[in-house]
C-alpha cells in the first residue's frame, strides 16, 4: 500500500522543502546562498525613479546620437571606397593613352557662378596629364589627373577675370570668342 503525505506532514519544520507558513524556505542553504530579501523603498521613490528614468533617457539619447555619427561616417567611407575606385578605373584607362571627361559642376569656395556644367577632357599623353576646356580653347597641363583638373579650374577663373575687365574692341577674333563661351558658362556672384 502506498502511503500519501498529507499537507500537515510536508509542512514541518523539519522538512527543508517546506512551503508552509512560518517556515523559512531557505534554511537549509548556507549562509551564503541565500535569497537577500526584497528591499524596501523609502518615502520619495517616485522620485528616484523619475530621476533614473531621465539619466536612462539622457544616456539613450547619447547612444542614438552616436550611433547617428557611426551611420554618417560609414555612409562616407562607402562614398570614398566608390570614388577610389572610379579614380582607380580612371587611371587604367589614362595610363592605356586614352581619354576621360570629367565635369566641373562648381568653382566653390570662389565666389563664381556657372550657368551649365564644363565638360573637362582629360587625356594621358606620354605620362603627362592633359586637361582641356575643348569649348573655350583653354588647356592646361600636370604630374596627376588631380593637378591638372584643379589648374584648369584655376586657369579657367584667371582668364575670365582677365577678360572681364578687357574692353571688348580690344579683343581679337579669338579672344572675342573665348569669352563669349566663358561667359555663357560662368558669371561672378
Amino acid at each position: 500500500m502506498t502511503q500519501c503525505a498529507t499537507a500537515k506532514t510536508l509542512n514541518t519544520p523539519e522538512n527543508p522543502w517546506a512551503w508552509g507558513k512560518g517556515v523559512n524556505r531557505a534554511s537549509h542553504l548556507p549562509e551564503g546562498d541565500r535569497p537577500k530579501p526584497a528591499k524596501k523603498y523609502e518615502k520619495g521613490w517616485e522620485s528616484l525613479f523619475m530621476e533614473l528614468v531621465k539619466e536612462y533617457s539622457a544616456n539613450f539619447a547619447e547612444v542614438k546620437n552616436i550611433i547617428l555619427q557611426e551611420s554618417r561616417i560609414l555612409n562616407l567611407e562607402n562614398e570614398v571606397s566608390g570614388m577610389k575606385e572610379e579614380i582607380g578605373e580612371l587611371r587604367t584607362l589614362l595610363s592605356n593613352d586614352l581619354f576621360c571627361v570629367i565635369p566641373i559642376n562648381t568653382f566653390a569656395p570662389e565666389h563664381y557662378l556657372l550657368n551649365k556644367e564644363i565638360s573637362v577632357l582629360i587625356r594621358n599623353l606620354d605620362g603627362e596629364y592633359i586637361a582641356s576646356f575643348v569649348d573655350a580653347n583653354i588647356n592646361v597641363s600636370g604630374d596627376t589627373i588631380t593637378e591638372a583638373f584643379q589648374d584648369l579650374k584655376n586657369i579657367i577663373l584667371d582668364i575670365y577675370d582677365d577678360l572681364s575687365k578687357t574692353p571688348h574692341d580690344k579683343m581679337g577674333s579669338e579672344i572675342k570668342q573665348q569669352w563669349k563661351v566663358l561667359s555663357s558658362f560662368i558669371e561672378k556672384e
